[in-house]
């Protein structure tokens, strides 16, 4: 009996290393495949859940503004989903159809809110704080083509694709000061601007919506869907070292933007001055002023590209298939042709994937995507004609907040196919 579980390891061990003849960066698993994947998540830099978890709840503020990091507090958020349709004859024929959604976003909030609440402000001393946020929700559908020339694979895929909401980045202002004689001044403002596919005043105002004088919705939808843009992605890979290393590069290029019709703006204002406690007293009220102002509606054509992202990956099995090591790095622009808002960060990401003959696989790994860290596992049952993935992750845009349950998402992914 030893002898041929001897044997049977040494066997499967074999198989498993010969398979790394054939590998790629992003094998099939099967012929014909329809997908669903789906991911979300929220996090921030400071808060974490076990923080609210207690049975009395002591806000600390002094501490608070102590540890808050120097670009302020920040959160964010994100969804994303996904369906393909994908025809693998080969390496030198694979063709893909795919349909999703994306959304993502974030605020940020300055240090300086934190300082005034937790410690207060000089006295005769002035200061401000910013409030920052951005927000938008893509649709978009493509098809995905991958070939073979040489001892290269070649990927290809154009697509189209129709934002539905876009929040440019909004800066919400807030200025005080206090006296030597007790009295002191404070006044906030912000301007939100929201663009959207369709005319939001259908939900938002709802009273002042005159559905005689506007398009129905179904109008709106289709005029939002045939205002849509266009990019361009294009993958490259290419095996060295006897193929235990592939080595790839990835770019996705808009070219034309898209457009959104509607705009929705609203401006917020905030005054407020006292003359002091002893004037409080004598019951002179304080000089205050607060307008909330109201939803302004109008027609545009605010213009609109997905991120540009360009990076490198590469696949190592140094023991073969059944373990390996994914690094990844990208750089991607957000408003990519525009100098009033672009933004320029960095990604990076490294996994580990451990996979026994490509039945049930457990991959580990820790990135910085969309400015925020996270540390994810993902376990994958593959029964051939039916795949399932779910993972959990930890994240935050803090690094070591990410650690300590400060922000989280959750991904599920299911194929099916043969």
């Amino acid at each position: 009996m030893k002898i041929i579980n001897k044997k049977t390891v040494s066997a499967l061990i074999f198989a498993a290393s010969f398979a790394t003849l054939g590998a790629e960066l992003h094998k099939p698993n099967r012929i014909v495949e329809l997908g669903f994947e789906a991911e979300a998540g929220a996090s921030n830099n400071y808060f974490s859940a076990k923080e609210f978890m207690v049975k009395d709840l002591v806000i600390d503020l002094q501490k608070i503004a102590s540890e808050i990091p120097d670009h302020g507090w920040r959160a964010e958020l994100f969804d994303r989903e996904k369906v393909s349709f994908n025809l693998n004859f080969g390496e030198r024929f694979r063709l893909g159809f795919f349909a999703g959604l994306d959304a993502s976003g974030y605020i940020n909030v300055g240090k300086e809110l934190f300082e005034f609440l937790g410690e207060g402000n000089q006295i005769g001393e002035s200061d401000s704080v910013e409030l920052n946020g951005y927000f938008d929700v893509f649709l978009d559908a493509g098809v995905s083509f991958r070939t073979k020339i040489r001892d290269f694979g070649i990927s290809i895929s154009p697509s189209y694709y129709v934002p539905l909401i876009y929040m440019p980045s909004t800066t919400a202002t807030a200025e005080w000061r206090t006296n030597a004689d007790g009295s002191m001044y404070a006044k906030a403002s912000a301007d939100v601007r929201v663009y959207s596919g369709v005319d939001l005043r259908r939900w938002m105002d709802s009273d002042a919506y005159d559905s005689e004088d506007n398009p129905e919705l179904n109008e709106q939808i289709e005029e939002a869907l045939r205002n849509g843009g266009f990019d361009f992605s294009l993958a490259v890979e290419h095996p060295i070292f006897g193929k235990w290393l592939e080595v790839g590069g990835f770019a996705r290029i808009p070219i034309i933007p898209g457009t959104l019709k509607y705009e929705a703006n609203r401006t917020v204002s905030a005054y407020i001055e006292s003359e002091g406690l002893l004037k409080i007293l004598e019951d002179k009220t304080p000089e205050k002023d607060w307008d909330a102002g109201e939803w302004e509606y109008s027609e545009t054509s605010h213009k609109i590209y997905r991120p540009l992202r360009f990076g490198a990956e590469a696949a190592f099995r140094p023991f073969g298939s059944w373990l390996t090591f994914r690094p990844m790095i990208a750089l991607v622009m957000r408003d990519p042709y525009s100098s009033e808002s672009r933004e320029v960060y960095h990604e990076h990401s490294l996994d580990a994937t451990l996979s026994l003959l490509n039945i049930l696989s457990l991959t580990v790994g820790t990135a910085y995507l969309n400015r925020s860290y996270v540390h994810h596992a993902i376990l994958a049952i593959n029964a051939r004609v039916l795949e399932i993935d779910a993972g959990i992750a930890l994240r935050s845009p803090d690094f070591t907040k990410s650690f300590m349950g400060s922000g989280a998402s959750a991904s599920l992914g299911v194929k099916i196919g043969f």
